[in-house]
């Protein structure tokens, strides 16, 4: 069982409308009727409604899979590398007034 899985992260790069359970990471990226579509674990009826909708609805999987690519955007390394060291001096910054 993967967290939060590559493969998804790509399709919605790629501008792929998603389909994703509500578990682990995938709520983090993936924001229902927005940039995909969210379901409940382990429910073969929603998988199938879900797809069904997006099969049928060309302007639905458009909507979503430009979200979705919009989203992607915003994770980038610069950008990852930016948050790493803002979280390293929060807590250096704790410690020294700890000190």
């Amino acid at each position: 069982m993967e967290g939060l899985p590559s493969v998804l992260l790509e399709a919605m790069a790629a501008g792929m409308p998603v389909v994703t359970t509500e578990t682990c990471g995938m709520p983090d990226v993936v924001e229902n009727e927005f940039n995909g579509l969210l379901i409940p674990p382990a429910d073969a009826d929603a998988i199938e409604g879900a797809l069904l909708r997006l099969a049928g609805s060309a302007e639905l999987r458009e909507k979503l899979g430009k979200a979705a690519q919009e989203t992607m955007r915003r994770y980038t390394w610069e950008r990852a590398a930016l948050q790493l060291e803002a979280l390293y001096r929060h807590v250096l910054q704790l410690e020294s007034q700890k000190a």
